[in-house]
């Protein structure tokens, strides 16, 4: 191999950052990253619903926990994960994550604002510019992505902050000088991503951004892992994205904003779930190369998420009449937010198994679990809307959840793919799935 080739140059030696990001501190920073970033988020979505009452905060959900977390579901398949699973630095690799990253870019772009006309009130040029936030939006992710990746969860910390201070700021901005509009908040988010960008390109080294240059791309290699684990990540948000739109056409618009203000008051649950995520992929990952991922150390993790959800919940009823009188949600149905609290400790414990048989390369199991998931919740959560309105539809998220965890799990273990005790084996496949 020629000295100067990308894959044979010596390894890059530990940041600072990196250094400080050991395990314990690693899972942490990640929790604390993806709680930044929520934060940022409940906080827009908290101000929608005050300012344009429950119908309002239906529109921005399905911008936001709709649109914009199916978009990101698809990018981090193609992209995202990617850049942790598979060799990033092999040419053939970069050449084609870039080429990819191109067009989800255009895409993006045209879904935002697609979506958004057809399934909100905004105006076209407020859809054209969550179209841009939404392309700001995957780019900002894939440098999160590579930070994961690299194991720098510290700096990763630090890019969300800019994100939270630079959207969120210009929102309160606005407040405080004008009145503020849908058209501001979908600018803030766009905003935000921006300054994150900026941020990522400022701590990440040259190499994990420059061009691998004319050449073939391994388009191949990258879709045998990215068609399943892309199909995998969009089903469940895709899922709840057409349970929204049937609980907004089957009750109302309001129906939906309330039944998001419910979530917002378990979105802490979910924000530490997703955060232990974050680190829980590339962790597994490092303990499946040194061929000691075991399902000990899974359960662990999965039992911890469930733990602190579980903690959570009577946490959740005390916050709701606070929640309620500083916001124009009315008062939040207690089954409504019961049916929350069972999603969430579902959703904590489905992340860390999720993650395992993605990092062990299973992910076209994943994916067809997931298909079951999202089947579930929208044929389910359509019928229990239409018949007992929203305080249960939370449930019928839990059911598919259980389901689709359950299908994939059952079907490895047996197929003895899952043995219990020993280190669990890689799917033996050609090509990482």
């Amino acid at each position: 191999m020629p000295p100067n080739s990308p894959v044979s140059q010596r390894p890059v030696q530990p940041s600072r950052l990196r250094r400080l990001s050991g395990t314990a501190g690693g899972a942490s920073a990640a929790i604390v990253s993806q709680g930044v970033v929520a934060a940022s988020s409940l906080v827009l979505q908290w101000l929608a619903l005050r300012e344009f009452g429950p119908a309002g905060l239906g529109d921005f959900s399905i911008l936001s926990n709709g649109i914009i977390v199916t978009a990101t579901a698809i990018h981090t398949g193609w992209i995202g994960d990617t850049l942790v699973i598979l060799d990033r630095q092999r040419p053939e690799i970069r050449r084609a994550l870039f080429r990819i990253s191109a067009l989800s870019a255009v895409l993006s772009l045209l879904v935002g604002f697609v979506g958004a006309m057809a399934f909100t009130d905004l105006t076209p040029a407020a859809a054209a510019l969550f179209g841009v936030a939404v392309t700001l939006w995957l780019i900002e992710e894939t440098g999160r992505r590579i930070m994961m990746a690299r194991f720098e969860f510290v700096a990763l910390v630090i890019n969300d902050v800019i994100f939270g201070v630079v959207s969120v700021g210009l929102v309160f901005a606005v407040m405080w000088s004008s009145r503020l509009t849908m058209t501001w908040i979908v600018g803030s988010l766009a905003a935000g991503s921006a300054a994150s960008i900026f941020a990522a390109a400022v701590q990440l080294p040259s190499s994990e951004m420059r061009p691998a240059g004319p050449g073939p791309a391994a388009y191949r290699e990258v879709a045998a892992f990215s068609t399943w684990r892309s199909g995998q990540l969009m089903m469940r948000p895709l899922g709840m994205l057409l349970a929204r739109l049937a609980v907004s056409a089957i009750v109302s618009r309001s129906a939906l904003g309330l039944m998001e203000a419910g979530r917002l008051i378990i979105a802490p649950v979910m924000t530490a779930a997703n955060g232990l995520g974050g680190f829980s992929l590339p962790y597994f990952t490092r303990h499946r190369d040194q061929g000691d991922l075991r399902l000990g150390l899974v359960a662990r993790f999965a039992a911890l998420s469930a733990v602190v959800a579980a903690v959570y919940a009577p946490v959740a009823f005390l916050v709701a009449p606070f929640f309620e009188a500083q916001s124009n949600s009315g008062a939040i149905p207690g089954a409504l937010l019961a049916s929350w609290c069972v999603y969430a400790v579902a959703y904590a414990v489905n992340i860390p198994i999720v993650n395992a048989l993605t990092a062990l390369r299973h992910s076209r199991s994943v994916f067809w679990g997931r298909c079951i998931d999202s089947a579930v919740i929208v044929v389910f959560g359509a019928a229990v809307a239409a018949a007992w309105g929203i305080d249960l539809v939370p449930l019928t998220m839990t059911l598919g959840v259980a389901i689709g965890t359950a299908v994939p799990m059952m079907r490895l273990r047996a197929s003895g793919q899952l043995p219990s005790g020993a280190p669990l084996p890689s799917a033996d496949e050609p090509a990482v799935r």
